[in-house]
């Protein structure tokens, strides 16, 4: 289910700010944070899709650190603020905003799933 405007407060404070910094060195904005449920998926799922500008599409495995970072922080955060689970973390970073769903070949965008386990997160390989 999409979440409401309102729902963004409950992300830890680092994540609501303009710019969140990643392990790369580049920053991270909030785009969208949405819940999928089994209606949709397989199991319940947690997305969070940020915006960085500058990804080039090379840059796949330097931006694994970027996305393990947002995973341990910002989602397992909202998980411990909002007392819900996940079966799943799905985290992207784009170049830009876009629509969730819509193909546009000209983004650049990184995808990773992840499992929270223990307090971090696990990759699941997406």
């Amino acid at each position: 289910m999409r979440l409401p405007v309102l729902f963004l407060s409950l992300l830890p404070a680092p994540a609501i700010a303009d710019g969140l910094a990643l392990p790369s060195g580049r920053d991270a904005t909030l785009q969208e944070a949405f819940w999928q449920g089994p209606e949709e998926v397989d199991g319940d799922w947690l997305r969070l899709r940020f915006v960085t500008p500058g990804l080039v599409a090379e840059g796949w495995e330097g931006s694994l650190p970027d996305l393990e970072f947002l995973c341990d922080t910002v989602a397992l955060g909202l998980l411990a603020e909002t007392g819900r689970h996940a079966d799943l973390i799905m985290i992207s970073l784009a170049d830009r905003p876009s629509e969730f769903g819509q193909i546009d070949p000209d983004l650049v965008q990184f995808i990773e799933a992840f499992r929270p386990d223990e307090g971090h997160c696990t990759v699941e390989g997406f």
